[in-house]
């Protein structure tokens, strides 16, 4: 299949910047007393970071019974067609 050309115009079009958005703003500080003041860091209680941790066991208990149910099914129908398969050999060869 052929490749399509673009057209230059669409592309330098592209590429033009205003020379508005190059020149960086210049940024105003407010003073000081405008700021307002941050209060100090606290850390968290021992109890609260080990909340804080993830117990991926309790979070994805649902993954593991989806997948053992997938693997089952898997499983029974894999088992189905061997059997499916068995049978009709023998109705076939018969």
């Amino acid at each position: 299949m052929a490749k399509k050309k673009k057209s230059r115009k669409s592309r330098k079009t592209r590429r033009q910047v205003t020379p508005s958005a190059r020149q960086p703003k210049p940024q105003v500080q407010e003073p000081e007393s405008a700021q307002p003041i941050a209060a100090a860091p606290q850390n968290k209680p021992a109890a609260k970071q080990a909340e804080a941790t993830l117990d991926f066991v309790k979070e994805y208990a649902y993954v593991y019974h989806d997948l053992r149910e997938t693997f089952l099914l898997a499983g029974a129908i894999f088992v189905l067609i061997v059997v499916v398969n068995l049978i009709l050999t023998q109705v076939l060869v018969a």
